[in-house]
């Protein structure tokens, strides 16, 4: 789930990466790399950790991973309204007994 508020993309040298998706481009955080010793190369580990804004490309709707390798950055308040993201279940309940 993506904040319906934007920050701005952090400036790590190397470890930001943007990859698009259709119309879409996330941000993307490089936090490792693991060695393969038969093909002796690395692969970078990867997390998504925003989705880049329309409007300005220095910014960027956060989500969880963000608030993890981020701890730093103040995040506004989010607004109660938003959509939950937890599983709603009452409909299950009631057929259920």
């Amino acid at each position: 789930m993506y904040y319906d508020f934007l920050v701005k993309i952090p400036e790590n040298t190397g470890k930001i990466s943007k990859n698009k998706r259709g119309k879409t481009t996330y941000i993307e955080y490089t936090y490792g790399r693991k060695y393969i010793p038969d093909k002796k190369y690395n692969i970078p580990q990867r997390t998504t950790i925003g989705k880049m804004s329309d409007e300005d490309s220095a910014m960027m709707y956060p989500n969880l991973n963000f608030e993890k390798f981020f701890p730093e950055v103040s995040l506004p308040e989010c607004n109660p309204s938003a959509r939950s993201s937890c599983i709603k279940v009452g409909a299950f309940l009631v057929i259920k007994k």
